[in-house]
């Protein structure tokens, strides 16, 4: 239940508290801190709520944008989008999370805000509760594909109970959470930080390679969702014709579920006999220079919401080659601005990745159309400006009237360029 607002509210500065469930730094991360970095010089009033502590408390501060810590409890740093869970444990676990939704509603009342944005299935999971009953209006934005299963169920349930909007990344994430209160607006990337005049690591020096290696590089956190695995087993294969091939794979986990998952890549490189091509370079903090240093780049991903570091590959003139999973397919149309494969299938990535080392004239041609369609169709401040609207019509009450059937807010999908 939400109160009416008035005009006098309407008119004042809005007020935003937005909902991260994690304090580490990822690609959705870093798309909440370009959109709010835009949304805070556009005159609103920002405040995040992390549900975690990490690296991402120093990005904020560095942005000058006000955030809190919300400690919570370990039933709720666990959940994940991809595990399935009861239709019982669905039913209780708003009860058994009673001390966290009040510890993060006593933190929004305090904010007072006009509008809160969840971003996570944690948040999505809390904040109708915290909400309730608030002047606050609720959006969602929802940058996952749900998995099939009960989470999935209870999101478009309460979604519909409780959210005024909700905005995803890709059509692809709308579908899964079917909504009639839906609008897509894709992600932007920077592109004065994204650009093909970036300079390159230097390959020996910075990243301890031969001079005349063949760089197949990914950057991501580390997750069975992302694939990896798939990239270890196609390694041995790509090897074989292109041996002075290596393999950099740069992110840590940023879930506590996912600790145990770099042990796994690791001991998968051994059994491979892959140790002297294959590279951890851990945590980035220059995924520009280091994009910029890679001959092709790989997202072997069994699931996306949008693939956020494609574009940023594409935006830098590297050439790609990622699964047709989720939202990929509408950021990169197959062998116009990239290849693309199916998910968990080794031979076909390194099928692709070869016909690339193979083929420079197409490496450059697809990296080349690739560039250009994130310049024209992928732009940060074209995303602010959709999304500035969209919580502007929450605030003016014209939402309701604008989402009688999901929309996508966006320039360009119908056809391809």
């Amino acid at each position: 239940m939400t109160k009416t607002m008035s005009k006098n509210e309407l008119n004042t500065i809005p007020s935003v508290v937005y909902l991260c469930p994690v304090g580490q730094v990822g690609g959705a991360e870093v798309s909440m801190l370009d959109l709010l970095s835009q949304m805070k010089g556009d005159g609103f009033g920002i405040t995040v709520i992390l549900l975690n502590r990490g690296p991402l408390e120093k990005r904020l501060m560095d942005l000058g944008i006000d955030y809190e810590v919300c400690h919570l409890s370990r039933k709720v740093r666990t959940l994940s989008r991809a595990r399935r869970t009861s239709l019982l444990q669905c039913l209780v676990l708003p009860f058994l999370l009673v001390s966290s939704v009040l510890r993060l509603r006593k933190m929004i009342l305090r904010e007072k805000p006009t509008v809160v944005i969840s971003n996570g299935v944690k948040c999505h999971i809390l904040s109708p509760f915290a909400t309730f009953n608030t002047r606050a209006r609720l959006i969602w934005h929802v940058r996952d594909v749900l998995e099939p299963g009960f989470v999935r169920w209870w999101l478009r349930i309460t979604a519909k109970l409780f959210c005024t909007l909700v905005i995803t990344n890709t059509r692809a994430v709308a579908e899964t959470i079917r909504t009639g209160k839906t609008t897509t607006i894709y992600n932007g990337i920077d592109s004065g930080v994204f650009r093909p005049d970036v300079a390159p690591l230097d390959k020996e020096k910075d990243l301890g390679l031969p001079p005349d290696s063949y760089v197949i590089g990914t950057v991501g956190h580390l997750a069975p969702i992302k694939g990896l695995d798939t990239l270890i087993d196609a390694a041995s294969m790509i090897l074989a014709q292109v041996p002075k091939a290596h393999f950099l794979i740069a992110g840590d986990a940023i879930y506590e579920t996912h600790q145990q998952y770099e042990r796994q890549l690791r001991d998968r490189v051994r059994r491979n006999a892959l140790e002297g091509h294959v590279h951890f370079l851990g945590f980035s903090e220059d995924v520009p220079r280091l994009l910029a240093t890679f001959d092709l780049f790989v997202l072997p991903s069994r699931s996306e919401g949008f693939g956020r570091v494609v574009a940023e590959a594409l935006a830098v003139g590297c050439p790609v080659v990622a699964t047709a999973v989720g939202g990929i397919p509408e950021v990169v149309h197959d062998g116009i601005h990239g290849l693309l494969v199916p998910p968990g299938a080794p031979e076909a990535l390194a099928e692709s990745i070869v016909r690339f080392v193979n083929d420079p004239p197409l490496r450059k041609r697809l990296a080349d159309q690739g560039m250009r369609r994130v310049r024209e169709h992928f732009s940060l401040r074209k995303q602010a400006s959709l999304f500035r609207s969209a919580v502007l019509s929450v605030l003016s009450g014209e939402c309701g009237k604008q989402h009688a059937r999901t929309r996508t807010v966006a320039v360009l999908h119908g056809g391809r360029t």
